[in-house]
C-alpha cells in the first residue's frame, strides 16, 4: 500500500508542478511579446529566459517533498488532459483582462 500512496502523492505534485510551470512560463511569454512590440530591442535575451527558468524549476524541488490533501489519495485518479486545457484558458482570459 505505500507504493500506491507514493504513486498517487507523486501523481498530484507532478500536476501541481505543471500548473505552476504552465502559468509562468504563459506569464513570461506574454510580458515578452506585449514588450516586444513596444520596444526597439529584445526584452530579455535567450540565455537570461534560460536562465529564469531554471532558477524558478529550482524553486520548485520543494513539491517533491509537497504533503498532498486526504482528499487526493482515496481514491486513483486519471490524467486529466481536459482539465489542464481548462485551467490553461482561464489563465488566458485572466491575462487578456488586465
Amino acid at each position: 500500500m505505500d507504493g500506491v500512496h507514493e504513486g498517487r502523492v507523486t501523481f498530484v505534485n507532478v500536476l501541481k508542478y505543471l500548473k505552476m510551470n504552465i502559468s509562468s512560463d504563459f506569464g513570461n511569454m506574454m510580458s515578452v511579446a506585449i514588450a516586444s512590440v513596444f520596444l526597439p530591442f529584445l526584452p530579455i535575451l535567450p540565455c537570461r529566459w534560460l536562465l529564469n527558468d531554471l532558477l524558478y524549476d529550482m524553486s520548485q524541488l520543494t513539491l517533491a517533498s509537497d504533503k498532498v490533501e486526504e482528499q487526493y489519495l482515496t481514491r486513483p485518479r486519471k490524467w486529466d488532459v481536459k482539465g489542464i486545457r481548462r485551467f490553461y484558458g482561464r489563465l488566458r482570459a485572466g491575462k487578456f483582462s488586465f
